[in-house]
């Protein structure tokens, strides 16, 4: 289940987000997916939108001026995830993967060629608890990166310990879709601050050593 998290939505989590005022560009938004592997984890799963007025508009490059998470830990990451969306030939073998965090222009998977590129993001901190900064820009011509029906185009999946909280700032570039002139983007934070799920003491107590193993590095 997905479940997009309004402002005054705190009976799930807590999201203040600054507006961009661009015609096109209208701003962040946040969404929680929400299902019993990710609650048997013990993760809550926040997924970082970039959303505009007009279903032509595209992102272009995102920059993060600073993420952090109040989980000591870090970002959830899966020993098979990585800095940039999972390949989704992995994910029926090994699902818990499609909840790893990751930044992206458009895809929440990676069918053939990334839909992003030039990620320059320090991926140690996804599991230090530190400050997540680095800018990401989407692949030419994707069709991914455009906003589409719902209005709206994923640039991050940032997972973190059920009842732990996110915040950051963000700056967005992105490309009108009517006149073809780019827009550049205002640094704009925003913030979700989530709730231990139900019963999440008691899963993540049979959920073992994978529910919380996490890729370190070196």
């Amino acid at each position: 289940m997905k479940r997009t998290l309004p402002a005054l939505a705190a009976t799930t989590a807590v999201l203040a987000v600054a507006m961009n005022a661009s015609a096109g560009y209208t701003g962040l938004a946040t969404e929680e997916m929400t299902n019993a592997e990710s609650l048997g984890l013990g993760i809550a799963v926040i997924d970082l939108y970039a959303t505009f007025s007009n279903p032509a508009d595209s992102v272009l490059t995102m920059t993060s001026l600073g993420i952090t998470t109040t989980d000591a830990a870090g970002f959830w990451q899966h020993p098979l995830g990585g800095v940039l969306a999972p390949m989704d030939a992995l994910i029926p073998g090994t699902p818990a993967l499609a909840y790893d965090s990751f930044v992206t222009a458009g895809t929440h998977t990676t069918i053939g060629a990334p839909s992003a590129f030039s990620v320059d993001v320090n991926a140690s901190l996804f599991n230090t608890g530190g400050v997540l900064t680095g800018t990401w820009s989407a692949m030419p011509m994707s069709p991914f990166a455009v906003a589409g029906g719902d209005l709206r185009v994923l640039i991050a999946r940032l997972s973190v310990t059920a009842g732990e909280s996110i915040s950051g700032t963000m700056l967005v570039n992105w490309k009108d879709g009517v006149t073809g002139a780019p827009g550049i983007g205002q640094p704009e934070f925003f913030q979700v601050a989530t709730v231990p799920a139900p019963g999440a003491a008691a899963l993540l107590g049979c959920a073992g050593a994978f529910g919380r193993r996490r890729r370190r590095r070196a």
